[in-house]
């Protein structure tokens, strides 16, 4: 992830200006992948059981929900001419969901035992 967030600053001109979507999408495709390979352990295991009670896969949803969320704002900001006001309304919207899945997870997550 940080090499790819290094050859972006390196290579893309404006990577400071604005959000590279090209650098974006593949830091999704890195957190995406380590999600899925997270969860996939998480439902070969005993966990899948309680599921619900469980935090780490409280905490994956709520990541995919805030980097997987905030890709098509971020695609119709730069390249559709989406308006400043709704997309950083739009932005913050997202972010409490995310927020939101992740004090539930806190508030349900149970100790093994």
């Amino acid at each position: 992830f940080f090499t790819q967030y290094i050859l972006g600053a390196i290579l893309i001109d404006n990577f400071f200006l604005q959000v590279p979507f090209i650098n974006y999408c593949m830091g999704v495709l890195c957190i995406a992948s380590s999600i899925t390979l997270v969860l996939s352990q998480t439902f070969n295991s005993k966990k899948i059981l309680t599921l619900q009670h469980y935090f780490p896969f409280w905490a994956c949803i709520s990541t995919l929900i805030i980097f997987i969320g905030a890709l098509p704002l971020i695609f119709a900001k730069y390249y559709v001419g989406f308006s400043s006001n709704l997309f950083y309304t739009t932005l913050f919207l997202v972010h409490v969901l995310g927020k939101i899945a992740t004090i539930i997870g806190i508030l349900k997550a149970k100790t093994d035992e």
